[in-house]
């Protein structure tokens, strides 16, 4: 059924009724899509983890994740680790088996420059390094200036929770340049 392609999201969930695919009620989601399950009870029954201790981004223990692979970048929900306010996922160390988090919706933490990326794709012309255009790095985030070095990614400001793992998307204008896996 993949690539999607011109259809809509009701033709979709349409085509998903016709054949009966049990998927076809399911809620709105920010999850893997067309998943009956949540993330985590699917990761769970499939990949095996260790525990290990969460710190703050100050070096700090403050509770035991569940497994790294359960955590994204970003993430709030499910940390489970109380305190004043909302902690984020800013790091996973998986060398130490350690999930780093700040405290805040705004901690320094959060935010970075610049990044990597691997699996480059350009669908346009041949590009001269460096160059600029705008970068997405989120689907419901506008695009936002940076420069191209390579497989560097550089923001010209810092920009929050910068996934491994996801698309980077780089356009110039309304035209897709091409895109890559942030690392």
């Amino acid at each position: 059924m993949f690539p999607v392609g011109d259809y809509t999201k009701t033709q979709i969930r349409a085509l998903a009724k016709k054949w009966d695919l049990p998927v076809y009620e399911k809620a709105e989601s920010q999850e893997i899509c067309f998943l009956d399950t949540n993330l985590y009870k699917f990761l769970k029954s499939r990949i095996h983890t260790n525990k290990g201790p969460i710190i703050t981004a100050k070096g700090k223990e403050i509770g035991e994740h569940q497994g790294l692979a359960y955590y994204t970048i970003g993430q709030r929900k499910g940390i489970k680790i109380g305190g004043i306010g909302p902690f984020y996922v800013v790091d996973k160390d998986f060398k130490k088996n350690v999930l780093i988090v700040a405290q805040g919706d705004f901690d320094d933490a959060l935010f970075k420059k610049e990044f990597t990326v691997s699996k480059t794709n350009w669908i346009s012309k041949p590009l001269k390094f460096p160059f600029k255009c705008n970068v997405k790095i989120r689907h419901l985030t506008p695009s936002v200036p940076a420069t191209i070095k390579g497989n560097k990614v550089i923001f010209d400001k810092k920009q929050r929770a910068i996934t491994p793992g996801q698309s980077a998307v780089f356009y110039s204008r309304d035209e897709v340049l091409g895109g890559g896996i942030i690392m």
